[in-house]
């Protein structure tokens, strides 16, 4: 039992860490798009 647990636990965390990553990952392109699109935007509008 002691050596499944062991087993089990770094996979659950490094699935934890992958999810948060991932959501780190999808925030920061968010941001990104938004701020090309509020700079491209910004251009235009001079234009």
């Amino acid at each position: 039992m002691t050596t499944e647990q062991e087993e089990i636990t770094p996979s659950e965390k490094l699935e934890r860490d992958g999810v948060s990553f991932i959501k780190i990952l999808i925030i920061s392109k968010v941001i990104i798009i938004t701020l090309v699109g509020a700079v491209a935007w910004w251009l235009l509008k001079d234009l």
